[in-house]
This record gives structure tokens, C-alpha cells and sequence, in this order.
């Protein structure tokens, strides 16, 4: 019996320690900066090194501007979606930021079907994203995509640079014939951009 009160005792410690960790990780956003230990500001508003300093990085909030590391300028190329094969694609796990070993990176569960990556939603998650690997500045970009159905599915086409500036093309999956579109920057929204286009 005394021995198991102390190992409870020691997990609930393990566990206590682990909550004031996840306490203790500096948050960034809204005119807080990073620190220099941990110089990269994440999409999510924390603080840290490593992936954090990779695609996402927002270097408003970062350290200092060169905290992010910078992504390689897109070439001109046709991208065809018929694997998930590494260096083609990788997971955003396994992605350490050379631009120029992957053109796609992934957050969620894609998987192939009928000849095409379909990203999935699976339960407990909010959808998988695919994401460039290359900054694009400017240009023409088209895609061929297909949406998903149903009350609460949102398929979107987003251009977001690490500034959050935003061009988004969503399709509600209860309104299959329509795209909402807007355009905003540096993450103020703005719906006076919006529109509704019949497809």
C-alpha cells in the first residue's frame, strides 16, 4: 500500500511538472514579442526554436526579422498530386525546411484515392492541410480540386503569407455551387473583402 501512494505521489509530481512546462512556454501575438532563447513566434502564438522557426513563423512577433527561416522562392512548374512519396511530399513531422528536397508539406492525414491525394478529416482533428514548400510573390495560380460535402465541412484554397496577408477561396459543403472568397492582411479580418461567386 505505501508503495503505491508513492508512486502516485511521484506521477501526480511527473505530471504537475509537466503542466507548469507547458505553462511556461512564452507566448507571442499582440504586440509580445519572442525571446532570444526561443526567437520564433509559431502560427499558434508560442515561442520556441527549430520547427517553429520554419514555415508559419510569424516574424512580426519573432525575435527579431531574421528569427524565420525564409522559404525559397516557387519556381514555374506544374505540380500534379498523384503521390505522397517522399521528397515530393512530407509530413510537416518530418520537414526540416530545405525547400528545394520538397515541394509539399503536409499537416493531418492525406491519403491517396482514385489517382489523387484526398485530405482526409479524421476524427478528433480539423482536417488535414497541404501546403507549399516555396514562397510564391506573384504570378498566376490555378488548381483543379474537387470539394467535400456535408454540414460543417469547409474545402479551401488559402493563400497566406507569413505575415498573414490572405487571399482564401472556401467552398461550404452545404452550398456545393458556391465559393466564399476574401482577401485581408497582417490577420485582420475584414469582411467587407468577402464575396459570394457562383461556380
Amino acid at each position: 500500500m505505501k508503495s503505491s501512494l508513492g508512486y502516485a505521489a511521484a506521477l501526480f509530481a511527473a505530471f504537475a511538472a509537466l503542466g507548469q512546462a507547458a505553462n511556461d512556454i512564452p507566448k507571442c501575438g499582440d504586440g509580445s514579442q519572442c525571446p532570444d532563447y526561443a526567437p520564433c513566434c509559431s502560427q499558434y502564438g508560442q515561442c520556441g526554436v527549430g520547427a517553429y522557426c520554419l514555415g508559419g513563423c510569424d516574424p512580426r512577433h519573432s525575435f527579431d526579422l531574421q528569427s524565420c527561416l525564409a522559404a525559397p522562392v516557387c519556381k514555374s512548374n506544374d505540380f500534379s498530386m498523384d503521390s505522397l512519396d517522399a521528397p515530393a511530399v512530407r509530413a510537416n513531422t518530418r520537414y526540416l525546411g530545405n525547400g528545394s528536397e520538397t515541394n509539399w508539406v503536409t499537416q493531418g492525414q492525406p491519403v491517396m484515392y482514385d489517382d489523387s491525394v484526398l485530405l482526409t478529416m479524421a476524427p478528433s482533428t480539423v482536417g488535414t492541410l497541404l501546403m507549399s514548400a516555396h514562397y510564391v510573390w506573384y504570378g498566376k495560380i490555378s488548381a483543379t480540386m474537387k470539394t467535400s460535402q456535408g454540414a460543417g465541412v469547409i474545402t479551401a484554397f488559402i493563400l497566406m503569407s507569413d505575415m498573414k496577408d490572405e487571399i482564401d477561396f472556401e467552398f461550404v459543403g452545404t452550398a456545393m455551387n458556391t465559393a466564399e472568397t476574401n482577401y485581408y492582411y497582417q490577420g485582420i479580418t475584414n469582411c467587407k473583402y468577402s464575396s459570394s461567386t457562383d461556380m
